[in-house]
């Protein structure tokens, strides 16, 4: 399925992703916590769409870069985070792309409790479909 919104870059986004599933006390903490933050929430939704370095969540967030890199810490301490890959700017700094693991979920309220079901993305098989699509490009010219 293809994004309107996005350049054919990231087509295969849910390649390598877990099935919806169950998850455990800790992490099902982890996500309600997350999207009970404003602040998380923001982010996890923006790098559901796609990989996004700080730089590019500082210009589409209202949030101080100091609040931007804490949460980045707090969700991959959770695990629903996590760095894509690694480029260099053109300065030759090495900038992350970071990108939600969590890439589809449901919270269900009834029985007494609540249950999370969640869904995960495997970066690496995302990160061999970028390569891929980048070869592929490269066959074509």
């Amino acid at each position: 399925m293809s994004d309107p919104g996005n350049d054919g870059q990231h087509e295969a986004q849910d390649l390598g992703a877990t099935q919806l599933g169950r998850v455990s006390v800790e992490r099902e903490e982890a996500i309600l916590a997350a999207l009970g933050d404003p602040s998380c929430r923001a982010i996890l939704t923006l790098l559901n769409d796609r990989p996004r370095t700080v730089q590019d969540l500082l210009r589409e967030l209202s949030v101080p870069q100091s609040s931007v890199y804490r949460k980045l810490g707090e969700l991959q301490g959770a695990g629903l985070v996590g760095v894509q890959r690694s480029v260099l700017s053109t300065e030759g700094r090495r900038t992350d792309l970071f990108r939600s693991l969590l890439a589809e979920g449901t919270v269900h309220f009834g029985g007494g409790g609540v249950q999370v079901l969640a869904k995960f993305r495997v970066l690496a098989s995302e990160r061999m479909a970028d390569l891929w699509e980048e070869l592929r490009k490269g066959g074509e010219r």
